[in-house]
This record gives C-alpha cells, structure tokens and sequence, in this order.
C-alpha cells in the first residue's frame, strides 16, 4: 500500500512536469528556469549551472512530490484536514500553489506570483494554478485508482 501511495505522488508529478514541458515546447514559457533547476541553484548558488545543479534539482522535486502526495493522503485518511477524493487533492494542489507562489518563488527571486519575471503575475500565477491542479488531480486519480 505505501509503495502505491509513492506511485501516486510520482505519478502525479511526472504529469505536472509533462504539462509544463508540453508547454514550454510550445511557446509557453512562464518563468526564466525551470522549477528543478531553481532547487538545485538554491544549494549551488543562484549562478551555478550545468549537470550537478540540474539533476539535484531534479532529485528534490521528483521527492517532493511524492512526499507531498504522501502528506496528502495521511492527512486525507486520517480525516484531519481533508478526504480521500480528488476533489479534496484538487484542493490540497491549489494550496501547494500558493505556497509556491508566495513563499518559494520569492525564495528564489521570481517574485511573489512571478511579479520580477517577464510574464508577470497574470501568466505566472495562471499557468502555475493549471499545473498544481493538474497535480492535485492527478494525485486524487492515482490514489484512488491504486489503493
């Protein structure tokens, strides 16, 4: 059961991430770097570039999704703050979306919802909202599906 509630956040993140590479591939660009490779600059230094940055950065975010997933679902089965549904990891993906959006982008110079980036608030926040639900989405389908 526990290694299907780590597919589900996997699962769940890869598809996120798929999202926002299909985006990217088709012009839509939201922020300057990529989200794993902003982890990695926060250990690195802001400037660091090439493999070690990037697959740590990788690493962190492919484990934060899955430990978010698995949050979700002890805090989903405990009756704590949400249920087991995919309208309840819906919820608990708009939420992650704002802590991205105030607290990590500012971490790592982007700006509240973006505001330092060229797209701005409207794009950044928007874009980023379709893929934290996406996420949520995804996380409810799996858990769901896979327990």
């Amino acid at each position: 059961m526990f290694l299907n509630i780590l597919l589900s956040g996997l699962l769940a993140t890869l598809i996120m991430s798929g999202l926002i590479m299909v985006a990217r591939a088709i012009g839509i660009k939201t922020l300057e770097k990529s989200t794993p490779l902003m982890l990695g600059q926060m250990i690195f230094g802001r400037e660091s570039r090439g493999l070690l940055p990037g697959a740590i950065g990788i690493f962190w975010y492919l484990l934060n999704g899955v430990v978010l997933g698995i949050i979700f679902y002890y805090l989903a089965a405990a009756g704590i703050i949400f249920k087991l549904t995919v309208g309840s990891a819906i919820v608990f993906g708009i939420i992650l979306w704002l802590l991205f959006n105030l607290l990590f982008l500012p971490i790592t110079g982007q700006g509240i919802f973006g505001s330092r980036t060229q797209k701005g608030i409207l794009i950044v926040g928007a874009a980023s909202l379709i893929a934290y639900a996406v996420y949520g989405f995804s996380l409810g389908y799996f858990l769901s599906v896979l327990l």
